[in-house]
């Protein structure tokens, strides 16, 4: 594994944490009657999928900047259409849950997508110095 991976394994370990901790006070304090189980593993899927997807990018970044722009654009959309078929089956199985699902899940994309779109662009800023 690559120092770049270990630190951006580590960085999304804190963002973790960070997330967890915001998570617990917004449902503890402000959203309790929306909070369901399986919120907990929401973040645990968001770092699962964003180091099995990063991984591929930081390979990728070696490339000349046409075939890392293809392979970027790949990656998220294979991550967008992945996350989508989880949202729908997730709705689909749980109607009841599903908008606070929605909202909780869309957050944390945004969260974590973010964060992973500004480490790549970091590590691409480093390497093509």
């Amino acid at each position: 594994m690559s120092k770049a991976m270990k630190s951006f394994l580590i960085k999304l370990l804190y963002l973790t944490l960070i997330v967890y901790a915001g998570g617990y006070v917004a449902f503890r304090f402000y959203f309790s009657e929306h909070f369901y189980r399986f919120f907990i593993f929401l973040p645990v899927i968001f770092y699962g999928v964003n180091w099995a997807f990063h991984g591929t990018l930081v390979a990728a970044s070696h490339l000349d900047m046409k075939k890392f722009s293809q392979r970027f654009l790949g990656v998220f959309g294979i991550k967008i259409m992945a996350f989508l078929a989880f949202i729908i089956t997730y709705a689909y199985f749980n109607p009841q849950k599903a908008v606070p699902f929605l909202i909780t899940f869309f957050i944390l994309y945004v969260v974590y997508t973010t964060y992973e779109v500004v480490s790549i662009v970091q590590f691409q800023r480093k390497i093509r110095q």
